[in-house]
């Protein structure tokens, strides 16, 4: 056992300990040559500590992503399908003709929960073995300072004085229409069930949004209340899009969404625009492909009926979103870095709608459970959302192409966001943004380098550290994982002043 952390060991403050505070201390653990020299303070509300994503909640609610690539280790992928072969006390209920779990399954998110919970005790035991020292504290952090080379982190009652900070925040629930809060009816979260009374079995019930947890509402709410009149709205009437689960260790690569075939195309049209080099790009591995959709369709495809064309399109093999969506985000993240900021708002402008709506898909099982819904006419679907009010009966709900609709209940899942949006949400958010110590981008979000650090009101990169929240706009196609692995690169490197290792 390694003697306890001196006074002057590096101190870093970790504000969020869910999935992406796990990681960042599993790999800051493998990478750590002197753990005695280092002090966490981690904070985080939360009971459970697993946030909305994996906390208890319905069966229905399910990963996005396969078992056999989700994990919270950068060299173990498989690391979550481990685990769930030697507890399959956990899953034999969703899959109990099965003796061992293959890796293509998708199981219910509270399940990842409890593999979290699981590994939190492991890490937190081998920290404290390796002389590593983890502070927790349940103290919500609401400002965030500059102290000369060092930050401040303030809750409402201590102050803790670190040399680094990463922030593990994930997103904060944005009320499209904070009015209703309070309201008789009014259901503010579908991820605490015990928090909400349900309706009448025969109630009229509204979710606002139609994107993932307004697709976990819907399945909640169809199993719970199968008498209930369900609706969806939102400005678009736009569903995600469906996914298989995706065998990335296995996925061919693509020749032409990739950082040489761009380079080269790019070389030969020096003036050509970014977005139009990319187009190029998208076109020739359609034709590679075979693929049967025309690229502009594709672009510009209207909502309406997308899902069932989707389920069809999967169901034939022409899977889009593995042969061109997901290659062609990895590229736009791969070269990104490299663009002035016009470039990066073209695309953005012109990809940012159709490449998010793919990144941001949901299983093709409950994609199946959707359409039956709509289908048999459980669900309805509406677009151009303008307003809901609170009446004596309920809520009345204004579309821009339909009359107004009454409602019993309405359920709020309008999405999530990081703080910006709805600075009465989030007090840290609000600080950041109030003190401008750090610069914003034009999209509702800090601006960051490529080592995911924000950047500071002079143009500097800083020893904060966004690995674990949303930035919106100025990296759209990055996932947490990327983040946490550069950020915990990064801030060990910095930390040991060799700002230039690979590590």
């Amino acid at each position: 056992m390694k003697t306890s952390a001196s006074l002057s060991c590096k101190r870093i403050g970790v504000v969020g300990f869910s999935a992406t505070g796990l990681s960042f201390l599993a790999q800051f653990m493998e990478k750590l040559e002197e753990p005695d020299q280092y002090e966490l303070f981690v904070f985080d509300t939360s009971p459970h500590g697993l946030g909305d994503a994996y906390c208890p909640q319905a069966d229905s609610n399910l990963m996005n992503t396969s078992v056999e690539v989700s994990s919270l280790f950068e060299d173990k992928p498989d690391d979550f399908l481990e685990w769930l072969n030697q507890n399959p006390a956990v899953w034999k209920k969703f899959f109990s003709k099965s003796e061992k779990l293959s890796g293509k399954e998708l199981v219910p998110r509270f399940v990842f929960g409890r593999y979290l919970d699981s590994r939190r005790g492991e890490l937190m035991e081998k920290a404290s073995l390796s002389g590593l020292k983890v502070t927790k504290h349940s103290q919500e952090i609401i400002d965030l300072r500059k102290n000369g080379g060092r930050y401040t982190l303030l809750s409402a009652s201590a102050e803790f004085e670190v040399d680094a900070v990463l922030l593990f925040t994930g997103g904060f629930k944005r009320p499209l229409f904070p009015v209703l809060r309070g309201k008789p009816g009014f259901i503010e979260s579908i991820y605490n069930p015990t928090d909400w009374q349900l309706p009448r079995e025969d109630a009229s019930v509204l979710v606002l949004g139609t994107k993932l947890s307004a697709i976990d509402a819907l399945l909640q709410l169809a199993n719970l209340l199968p008498k209930a009149k369900l609706a969806a709205a939102s400005r678009t009437g736009e569903f995600p899009a469906p996914n298989l689960a995706i065998d990335l260790k296995r996925r061919k690569s693509n020749r032409w969404l990739n950082r040489e075939a761009f380079d080269a195309l790019r070389a030969q049209t020096g003036s050509r625009p970014v977005e139009d080099v990319l187009y190029e790009l998208a076109k020739n591995a359609l034709r590679d492909v075979g693929h049967p959709w025309d690229l502009d369709a594709f672009l510009n495809e209207k909502p309406k009926e997308r899902l069932s064309r989707q389920i069809e399109n999967l169901d034939a093999g022409n899977a889009a979103y593995e042969a061109i969506i997901l290659p062609l985000a990895q590229l736009l993240e791969e070269v990104w870095w490299d663009l002035e900021e016009p470039q990066r708002a073209a695309i953005r402008n012109k990809y940012f709608r159709v490449i998010m709506h793919y990144v941001g898909a949901f299983p093709l099982e409950n994609a199946r459970k959707i359409q039956s819904l709509l289908k048999d006419g459980r669900i309805r679907l509406f677009d151009g959302l303008k307003s809901v009010e609170a009446t004596a009966r309920g809520f009345k709900v204004c579309f821009e192409n339909a009359p107004p609709e009454e409602f019993a209940v309405v359920v709020d899942c309008s999405g999530y966001d990081n703080g910006l949006t709805n600075l009465e949400f989030s007090p840290l958010m609000r600080k950041l943004s109030e003190r401008k110590i750090f610069q914003l981008n034009g999209c509702g979000g800090f601006q960051i380098d490529r080592d995911y650090r924000l950047i500071g009101a002079d143009g500097n990169s800083s020893q904060v550290f966004a690995a674990g929240l949303p930035i919106k706009g100025s990296v759209p196609f990055a996932n947490w994982f990327n983040r946490i692995v550069s950020a915990t690169n990064r801030i060990q490197a910095s930390l040991t002043g060799k700002c230039d290792a690979n590590l």
